[in-house]
Protein backbone atom coordinates (compact mmCIF):
# COMPACT_ATOMS: atom_id res chain seq x y z
CA UNK A 1 0.00 0.00 0.00
CA UNK A 2 1.31 3.89 -1.10
CA UNK A 3 -0.49 5.96 1.14
CA UNK A 4 0.03 10.13 1.63
CA UNK A 5 1.36 9.70 5.27
CA UNK A 6 0.13 13.76 5.61
CA UNK A 7 -3.51 12.57 5.12
CA UNK A 8 -3.81 9.05 5.10
CA UNK A 9 -5.06 9.46 1.91
CA UNK A 10 -4.80 5.67 -0.29
CA UNK A 11 -2.72 6.15 -3.84
CA UNK A 12 -1.92 2.69 -4.82
CA UNK A 13 -3.10 -0.78 -2.85
CA UNK A 14 -3.09 -4.58 -3.67
CA UNK A 15 -4.06 -6.77 -1.65
CA UNK A 16 -3.56 -4.23 1.30
CA UNK A 17 -5.87 -5.77 3.74
CA UNK A 18 -4.04 -10.09 3.32
CA UNK A 19 -3.20 -10.70 6.87
CA UNK A 20 0.44 -11.30 6.95
CA UNK A 21 3.22 -12.06 9.81
CA UNK A 22 4.61 -8.78 10.26
CA UNK A 23 8.07 -10.06 11.74
CA UNK A 24 9.98 -6.90 13.31
CA UNK A 25 8.67 -4.48 11.79
CA UNK A 26 6.45 -4.66 15.06
CA UNK A 27 8.70 -2.86 16.72
CA UNK A 28 7.87 0.23 14.92
CA UNK A 29 4.95 0.14 17.12
CA UNK A 30 6.76 -0.85 20.05
CA UNK A 31 9.60 2.08 19.60
CA UNK A 32 6.64 4.81 19.20
CA UNK A 33 4.76 3.57 21.86
CA UNK A 34 7.77 4.14 24.43
CA UNK A 35 8.90 7.28 22.84
CA UNK A 36 5.66 8.50 23.16
CA UNK A 37 5.28 7.11 27.02
CA UNK A 38 8.62 8.85 27.55
CA UNK A 39 7.74 12.44 26.41
CA UNK A 40 10.87 12.08 23.96
CA UNK A 41 13.20 11.99 26.99
CA UNK A 42 14.84 9.28 25.73
CA UNK A 43 17.62 9.33 28.79
CA UNK A 44 15.02 7.60 31.27
CA UNK A 45 17.01 4.58 32.97
CA UNK A 46 15.34 1.41 32.95
CA UNK A 47 16.60 -2.47 34.14
CA UNK A 48 16.39 -5.32 32.00
CA UNK A 49 14.43 -7.91 33.76
CA UNK A 50 14.86 -11.62 33.66
CA UNK A 51 11.72 -11.94 31.22
CA UNK A 52 13.28 -9.33 29.05
CA UNK A 53 15.88 -11.80 28.00
CA UNK A 54 15.03 -14.95 28.49
CA UNK A 55 11.74 -14.72 26.87
CA UNK A 56 12.90 -14.82 23.64
CA UNK A 57 15.44 -17.77 21.71
CA UNK A 58 18.87 -16.91 21.99
CA UNK A 59 19.36 -17.81 18.11
CA UNK A 60 17.12 -14.53 17.33
CA UNK A 61 17.90 -11.52 17.07
CA UNK A 62 19.41 -9.62 20.24
CA UNK A 63 21.88 -6.99 21.36
CA UNK A 64 23.11 -9.16 24.38
CA UNK A 65 21.48 -7.59 27.22
CA UNK A 66 21.80 -9.33 30.64
CA UNK A 67 19.38 -9.39 33.50
CA UNK A 68 19.94 -6.57 35.87
CA UNK A 69 21.80 -3.99 33.18
CA UNK A 70 20.92 -0.86 33.44
CA UNK A 71 20.03 1.17 30.26
CA UNK A 72 18.67 4.34 28.73
CA UNK A 73 15.24 4.23 26.55
CA UNK A 74 17.64 5.38 23.85
CA UNK A 75 20.04 2.44 23.48
CA UNK A 76 16.84 0.75 23.49
CA UNK A 77 14.65 2.03 21.14
CA UNK A 78 17.94 2.28 18.90
CA UNK A 79 18.85 -1.22 19.86
CA UNK A 80 15.38 -2.22 18.63
CA UNK A 81 15.53 -0.25 15.78
CA UNK A 82 18.95 -0.37 14.03
CA UNK A 83 19.65 -3.97 15.37
CA UNK A 84 16.27 -4.97 15.20
CA UNK A 85 16.84 -6.51 19.33
CA UNK A 86 14.28 -8.77 20.19
CA UNK A 87 15.40 -8.32 23.95
CA UNK A 88 15.69 -4.56 23.45
CA UNK A 89 11.70 -4.33 22.17
CA UNK A 90 10.80 -6.26 25.21
CA UNK A 91 12.55 -4.03 27.38
CA UNK A 92 10.34 -0.81 26.16
CA UNK A 93 7.13 -3.25 25.89
CA UNK A 94 8.14 -3.58 29.75
CA UNK A 95 8.58 0.16 30.10
CA UNK A 96 5.15 1.15 28.12
CA UNK A 97 2.92 -2.36 29.69
CA UNK A 98 4.35 -2.59 32.99
CA UNK A 99 4.66 -6.35 32.35
CA UNK A 100 5.44 -8.26 28.78
CA UNK A 101 1.78 -10.28 30.27
CA UNK A 102 0.04 -6.87 29.29
CA UNK A 103 2.00 -6.31 25.68
CA UNK A 104 -0.81 -7.98 23.72
CA UNK A 105 -3.84 -5.69 25.74
CA UNK A 106 -2.25 -2.45 25.60
CA UNK A 107 -0.98 -3.03 22.33
CA UNK A 108 -4.43 -4.10 21.24
CA UNK A 109 -6.04 -0.22 22.78
CA UNK A 110 -3.62 1.57 20.34
CA UNK A 111 -4.51 -0.62 17.28
CA UNK A 112 -7.80 -0.06 18.08
CA UNK A 113 -7.69 3.88 18.17
CA UNK A 114 -5.19 3.80 14.95
CA UNK A 115 -8.41 1.58 13.03
CA UNK A 116 -6.24 -1.23 12.63
CA UNK A 117 -9.09 -3.84 12.48
CA UNK A 118 -7.10 -6.30 11.02
CA UNK A 119 -3.89 -6.53 13.23
CA UNK A 120 -3.51 -8.45 16.30
CA UNK A 121 0.00 -8.06 18.60
CA UNK A 122 0.79 -10.78 21.05
CA UNK A 123 4.60 -9.87 21.34
CA UNK A 124 6.72 -6.35 21.56
CA UNK A 125 8.92 -7.82 18.68
CA UNK A 126 7.31 -10.21 16.36
CA UNK A 127 8.65 -13.22 16.58
CA UNK A 128 6.11 -15.62 14.90
CA UNK A 129 3.04 -16.61 17.05
CA UNK A 130 -0.13 -17.37 14.94
CA UNK A 131 -2.07 -14.98 16.96
CA UNK A 132 0.57 -11.89 15.64
CA UNK A 133 -0.30 -10.71 12.60
CA UNK A 134 -1.18 -7.50 10.64
CA UNK A 135 -1.80 -6.17 6.86
CA UNK A 136 -0.10 -3.25 4.73
CA UNK A 137 -3.08 -0.98 5.67
CA UNK A 138 -2.92 -1.47 8.70
CA UNK A 139 1.41 -0.93 8.87
CA UNK A 140 0.72 1.90 7.00
CA UNK A 141 -1.76 3.37 9.79
CA UNK A 142 0.54 2.17 12.39
CA UNK A 143 3.82 3.82 11.20
CA UNK A 144 1.85 7.11 10.01
CA UNK A 145 0.67 7.30 13.77
CA UNK A 146 4.31 6.58 14.75
CA UNK A 147 5.99 9.14 12.95
CA UNK A 148 3.70 11.91 14.57
CA UNK A 149 4.79 11.16 17.83
CA UNK A 150 7.75 13.59 18.51
CA UNK A 151 11.23 12.40 18.61
CA UNK A 152 10.08 9.16 16.99
CA UNK A 153 11.20 10.11 13.73
CA UNK A 154 14.99 10.50 14.61
CA UNK A 155 15.50 7.18 15.98
CA UNK A 156 13.56 5.66 12.93
CA UNK A 157 15.77 7.60 10.27
CA UNK A 158 19.19 6.95 12.27
CA UNK A 159 21.82 4.86 10.38
CA UNK A 160 23.91 4.31 13.54
CA UNK A 161 24.10 4.11 17.41
CA UNK A 162 27.34 3.59 19.72
CA UNK A 163 25.64 2.20 22.63
CA UNK A 164 27.96 2.92 25.96
CA UNK A 165 28.65 0.52 28.58
CA UNK A 166 26.57 -0.01 31.36
CA UNK A 167 26.66 -1.41 34.71
CA UNK A 168 27.20 -4.80 33.66
CA UNK A 169 28.73 -4.75 30.24
CA UNK A 170 32.19 -2.65 29.60
CA UNK A 171 32.54 -2.71 25.72
CA UNK A 172 30.71 -0.26 23.97
CA UNK A 173 28.06 -1.82 20.90
CA UNK A 174 27.84 -0.74 17.81
CA UNK A 175 24.44 -0.36 16.15
CA UNK A 176 23.98 0.66 12.40
CA UNK A 177 21.43 -0.40 9.34
CA UNK A 178 21.72 -2.15 6.62
CA UNK A 179 19.09 -0.71 4.57
CA UNK A 180 20.27 -0.14 1.18
CA UNK A 181 17.47 2.85 0.71
CA UNK A 182 19.26 5.04 2.50
CA UNK A 183 23.23 3.72 2.41
CA UNK A 184 24.89 6.40 0.44
CA UNK A 185 27.22 4.63 -2.45
CA UNK A 186 24.79 1.22 -1.90
CA UNK A 187 23.05 0.50 -5.84
CA UNK A 188 19.05 1.16 -4.54
CA UNK A 189 20.02 4.19 -2.39
CA UNK A 190 17.34 6.86 -2.56
CA UNK A 191 17.83 10.09 -0.43
CA UNK A 192 14.10 10.90 0.47
CA UNK A 193 13.43 7.31 1.76
CA UNK A 194 12.95 7.33 5.31
CA UNK A 195 13.49 4.84 8.28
Amino acid sequence: VLIDASTGQVLAEKQSDTRMYPASITKILTVALAVEKANNDLTQQVTVSHDDVYSITSDSSHIALQEGEVVSLADMAYGAMLASGNDAANVLAEYVCGSLDQVETVYSQKLAELGCDNTHFVNAHGLHSENHYTTAADMAKITKWALSVPGFEEVFDSIKYDMQPTNLQPEVRYFSTADWLRLNGEKYHYDPALG
